[in-house]
């Protein structure tokens, strides 16, 4: 299995063993050749940064994936420096998700609380919105709670039926007393901001009665499929099956997800510790790719081999 599908890489990560002599689509790391700190090809990614304590770093290789199907998702990392108070290296592990289009799926843009439907046509612009009920719509006092979602009827995206939308309001979309139960079946929201023109009215222009309506809330921003480990001084292997759809920030594909990308928080778990340098790590042999079910994954002592290329 160390050749998938006839590719020329070991998995669909390019470069995820730096075949490539330097640190293609991996752009926050460099690449190390000293002995014991690589597993292929003679060199490593090396998070040298000494700097990087709780930023983000997206792979630019956006690697198309089929939910339905199941797949194994694997990174070794090492720590090779602590930090200047003897932390080891740290971080989320995982990866990003990516609609068909390539737009980035974030928690908020998933239809999971207070679906509901418009009881008025609204129109763009709009402060104040009527809809059936929300009584499930957040009134917490974090922004990033109270955001406006709209599903189009017939959209081929962002539907209700596909758990998913691009149509929405920032964080803060309607204040926490913006909610009004009016009776009889209806309830006001009140906007923060009016209702944005997303480019998706009907001939007069407005979003129709009977259009899906929800409460997006943030979460996870993105996919912690192997959690946020503390890296040992070994090399260890972390990984996670990856299949199926749903409101996750863990190894389950979000919906709609088309792409996604190589994702790591550098030293995420002693971000607060900034008196000196951060801790420094080596990632290499990361390794994406369809297996057969999920009880077929790699082992460890492939994972950690040298025959990845």
């Amino acid at each position: 299995m160390s050749l998938i599908y006839n590719r020329r890489t070991t998995g669909l990560f390019e470069n995820g063993a730096a075949q490539k002599g330097d640190n293609t689509n991996f752009g926050g790391f460099t690449t190390r050749t000293d002995s014991g700190d690589y597993l292929s090809n003679g060199r490593s990614l090396y998070m040298s940064n000494v700097n990087a304590r709780g930023s983000t770093t997206i792979g630019s290789q956006y690697i198309p994936v089929d939910t339905s199907k199941v797949y194994q998702l694997a990174y070794s990392v090492k720590t090779i420096t602590q930090s200047y108070n003897s932390r080891n290296g740290s971080g989320h592990l995982g990866y990003a998700c990516y609609d068909e289009n390539k737009s980035f799926i974030d928690l908020r843009t998933i239809r999971h609380y207070g679906l509901t439907t418009l009881t008025r046509a609204a129109s763009p612009g709009d402060t104040t919105i009527y809809v059936a009920d929300a009584s499930g719509w957040s009134t917490s006092t974090s922004s990033h709670q109270r955001i406006f979602q709209l599903f189009p009827t017939g959209h081929s995206l962002y539907s209700a039926a596909n758990y998913y939308t691009q149509f929405r309001t920032g964080n803060n979309g309607y204040p926490s007393n913006g909610l009004t139960d009016l009776g009889g079946g209806e309830w006001s929201i009140t906007l923060t901001s009016g209702l944005p023109n997303w480019g998706y009215t009907d001939s007069n222009g407005e979003y129709p009665i009977g259009t899906n309506v929800g409460n997006g809330r943030a979460g996870g921003t993105y996919n912690y499929a192997m959690g946020n480990p503390v890296y040992p001084q070994t090399w260890t292997t972390y990984s996670a099956v990856c299949t199926g759809e749903g409101r996750s920030s863990g190894a389950q594909f979000r919906p709609m997800t088309k792409f996604i990308r190589f994702m790591n928080l550098r030293n995420y778990n002693y971000r607060s510790e900034n008196a000196g340098n951060a801790a420094l790590y080596v990632m290499d042999n990361l390794f994406f790719g369809e297996i057969p079910s999920t009880s077929d994954t790699l082992p460890t002592s492939f994972l950690q081999s040298d025959r990845f290329r």
